[in-house]
């Protein structure tokens, strides 16, 4: 397929699958969206680490499926805008405990608590996202150094093992923050912190007469 169309088809796909995510959020839920996009994202690397492999021992066979490098570049692109493109930056407004971070710096400034809270979380979702984009930048830096030293198939191989891992990270760790307000969030992860916290957290007043 000319590189032109290939690229318009790409394009296209990103928009649609990120148009089908908002509209699905809410309804099916993010862990459900998540583990989907996980999925499909690594089977298409595996087919095009397969692809890559019959082309490296010159296996004829490669040779009739030119088109499995762009079907797995669709699957993927639509996997990732369903889930792990979109949902993740919702999520860290969702997951990260805005009551939890303002005391933590109620004992260092003096500001109003809505400032130390709207602080507090500019702070811990700025550390997610460079951590985020570092990440794709060492993917960008050092992908045609690992290329070199494993091979193109390993290479997609690698990533989609890293996308079952994923997968079992959303199944068995990540809760599921469809339909809950911040409120009740924030209270799923109290109840998962020390007694000390938890009964910390019980006193409705306890920021108030630190502050």
């Amino acid at each position: 397929m000319d590189d032109n169309l290939s690229t318009i088809v790409v394009g296209f796909v990103q928009v649609v699958a990120t148009i089908a995510s908002t509209l699905l959020v809410d309804r099916t839920g993010r862990k459900i969206l998540l583990l989907i996009s996980d999925i499909l994202m690594g089977i298409s690397l595996v087919m095009l680490g397969v692809y890559f492999y019959l082309k490296d021992i010159n296996d004829p066979v490669y040779k009739n499926i030119g088109w499995l490098p762009l079907l797995s570049m669709v699957i993927f692109i639509i996997a990732f805008s369903l889930g792990y493109g979109p949902i993740p930056w919702l999520m860290v407004g969702e997951i990260l405990p805005p009551r939890a971070l303002g005391k933590i710096y109620i004992n260092y400034f003096e500001f109003s608590k809505s400032s130390i809270v709207s602080f507090g979380l500019g702070i811990a979702s700025s550390i997610a996202t460079v951590f985020n984009w570092f990440l794709a930048f060492l993917v960008t830096q050092f992908f045609e150094d690992l290329q070199t030293s494993i091979g193109a198939a390993w290479c997609f191989w690698m990533f989609g093992i890293i996308c079952g891992i994923g997968a079992l990270y959303v199944t068995f760790f990540l809760p599921e923050t469809k339909g809950k307000s911040l409120d009740e969030i924030q209270n799923f992860f109290i109840s998962l912190s020390t007694p000390t916290l938890n009964s910390e957290h019980s006193n409705p007043g306890l920021l108030e007469d630190e502050s």
